[in-house]
């Protein structure tokens, strides 16, 4: 639309479909985003709580255990907050919330994928036609502007699944510290045990209908795929 020299009705009636799909795919993003916050947050508890159960276990007096806990943001409410249990109470609602998302979004995200992939084939084809026979390079620079808004939208996605699982794997590994503290005492590490099984349960996943999971490496193989493929057609394109 900011290229054209003419809007015509066509680019107007394409327009809010357009945007609709960006609208949508920005919602997905935007929940997801929700949910990382609040990984990021248990995560931070029990990273407080792993830091202040080894000052315990150090053999400080009350005394200066109360004014290391001065040092978290709050020393009453901080410690009710970071029971083991309770935190697991919330992940385990993160988890089912997760699973919600993904049955709702996943027509919405495998449509976008595949519509995403067609957009990109039929713009390698357009653009090489305009460039071997017309030469119009305005043609072929609005293409690889809408291309790469295209591949944005997905790589976007992918950005945010892929942050969700790295931060559910950090909570992994802080747990796995507290199991592995022989120093600390059973019951903490018996709560820890029983988070391990809930993270195992709930691996924070956006999968397509349980076939293809949404992340990096998904969108490393959209670009390795459309990558091979302009390769493909310029070959072709040279033979005809």
């Amino acid at each position: 639309m900011f290229t054209r020299s003419e809007i015509d009705f066509t680019t107007l009636t394409v327009l809010p479909i357009y945007y609709a799909r960006s609208v949508e795919i920005f919602v997905v993003c935007l929940l997801i985003r929700l949910l990382i916050v609040r990984v990021q947050f248990i995560d931070e508890k029990i990273a407080d709580h792993l830091k202040f159960m080894k000052r315990r276990c150090l053999g400080l007096s009350d005394e200066q255990v109360r004014m290391e806990v001065k040092n978290l943001n709050n020393t009453q409410r901080t410690l009710k907050n970071l029971k083991m249990r309770e935190l697991a109470e919330a992940y385990n609602i993160i988890g089912e919330t997760c699973i919600k998302i993904n049955e709702v979004f996943n027509f919405k995200i495998l449509m976008t994928i595949i519509s995403t992939f067609l957009i990109v084939i039929v713009s390698i084809w357009t653009s090489l036609y305009y460039f071997k026979n017309n030469l119009r390079l305005d043609i072929v620079i609005r293409i690889i502007i809408s291309c790469a808004i295209e591949i944005l939208n997905i790589g976007i996605l992918c950005s945010y699944c892929e942050l969700l699982v790295l931060s559910q794997k950090h909570i992994k590994i802080i747990v796995n510290e507290i199991i592995m503290n022989y120093n600390l005492c059973n019951i903490l590490r018996n709560e820890a045990k029983m988070f391990m099984y809930l993270l195992d349960i709930w691996p924070l996943q956006i999968f397509i209908y349980g076939m293809v999971q949404v992340d990096i490496k998904l969108m490393l193989k959209f670009i390795s795929v459309a990558t091979t493929y302009l390769v493909v057609a310029i070959q072709i394109s040279r033979l005809i």
